[in-house]
């Protein structure tokens, strides 16, 4: 009898202890978040705007067809946690940031700093740190926000998976989640990228429901271009093909492809296909001077041949991999010297690197990296292999006759 009572005494206690979900939130009392913009005003005030989906326009059964799939909300202050609940008098639902894709901040307010955008995104618990982070390139962020998109309802799931995608497949972006970004703004000898997102095309249709009702949209979101930071401050872009030298270095290129004159020397292209490309970077230091070695080894395919070239002989595929490896080398050298001279940023982390493989010598170098970064010693080293021709060794253009 004593063990029963005992028992039941225990149970009663575990009972009164579930609480249960005591901080649930039901969907339909919440503003579902998926993307995010910050900017500047001209009274130096911030403005956020709240990309919330509709639940109802989403959902086949009870959609309308007639609102769009996500509104926007908006709010200005002269903090970022002050805006986020100004936005409650304008949306009849709390925001809710759980399922937040995308990040864009403002051309403008970036470069005057995003150390608050970082500070305020990072502090809140239910914001997960797996959203990509973009600049709106000569644009404002509420303006990207308001692009309807086609193929995808949801204009941040479209920003999310264009910069997923082309990152994976296409060399000159780089998608950078919130968590990574801070580690590179405070990592010492490592500078911050950003990708960049503008809007091509009529502005003015772009947010309205015709922009997704032809065939070829109006207004287009086309990921470009890589921002360059010095501490929180963008201070200017690499362009297409410093971008791409830039993910070689930083070795972030799965993916890729480009072009290179033929060996015949009339001008006419091959079109390379880049399946795989390691970048190894070792550093010696001598005499408190460190020099870089970079070692790229490259896998390819010939994607298409636009000249006269027997590709059944091995020096003639010996000579298409050499003019590769060069375009590559060419490629991550223009990255290096435009990061060297315009910007001295040192966005490629070579600071880091001498600082966990010398670490006695970054103590001496750290105070004065600013001087030493624009005139490092880097050499590079390209080895390409390519495996495949495509399905035919010889294209039929070797059989057209010669033009008079």
């Amino acid at each position: 009898m004593i063990r029963i009572a005992n028992c039941s005494f225990i149970m009663i206690l575990l009972i009164t202890s579930l609480t249960g979900c005591w901080s649930r939130k039901e969907i339909p009392e919440l503003g579902i978040v998926l993307g995010m913009g910050i900017d500047k005003t001209d009274d130096d005030n911030f403005l956020v705007s709240y990309q919330v989906v509709d639940p109802g326009e989403n959902t086949p059964r009870q959609s309308s067809g007639n609102r769009t799939p996500v509104s926007l909300f908006q709010a200005k202050a002269d903090n970022l946690f002050e805006a986020a609940r100004r936005a409650t008098m304008t949306i009849p639902r709390k925001l809710y940031f759980s399922h937040i894709r995308t990040l864009i901040i403002g051309e403008d307010l970036a470069k005057e700093g995003i150390k608050n955008v970082l500070d305020f995104m990072s502090r809140d618990h239910e914001m997960r740190p797996d959203f990509f982070v973009m600049i709106a390139k000569g644009h404002k962020a509420e303006d990207i926000l308001k692009v309807l998109t086609p193929l995808e309802k949801i204009p941040a799931n479209n920003m999310f998976d264009s910069l997923r995608m082309s990152e994976q497949n296409w060399a000159p972006t780089y998608g950078l989640h919130l968590d990574k970004l801070i580690s590179e703004v405070v990592t010492d000898g490592n500078e911050a990228t950003l990708s960049g997102i503008r809007i091509d095309g009529e502005i003015e249709i772009a947010e309205k429901r015709l922009n997704v009702e032809e065939i070829d949209s109006p207004g287009k979101l086309v990921i470009e271009g890589i921002g360059v930071f010095k501490g929180d401050k963008l201070i200017g872009w690499f362009n297409e093909v410093e971008s791409k030298g830039f993910n070689y270095i930083i070795d972030n290129v799965t993916y890729t492809a480009g072009q290179i004159e033929c060996p015949n020397g009339n001008g006419d292209k091959l079109a390379i296909e880049i399946s795989s490309a390691k970048t190894k970077v070792n550093v010696k230091v001598q005499d408190e001077k460190p020099f870089f070695d970079l070692e790229v080894n490259i896998l390819g395919n010939i994607g298409e041949v636009a000249c006269k070239i027997d590709l059944t002989k091995t020096e003639n595929i010996y000579a298409v991999e050499k003019l590769v490896g060069e375009k590559v080398k060419k490629l991550m050298e223009v990255a290096i010297t435009k990061a060297q001279k315009e910007y001295n940023s040192d966005v490629f982390a070579f600071g880091d690197t001498v600082y966990r493989t010398h670490p006695k010598a970054w103590k001496e170098l750290s105070g004065n990296w600013d001087k030493e970064f624009p005139n490092l010693d880097v050499s590079i080293k390209t080895n390409v292999t390519l495996r495949s021709t495509g399905t035919l060794n010889n294209s039929f253009i070797q059989k057209l006759p010669l033009e008079k």
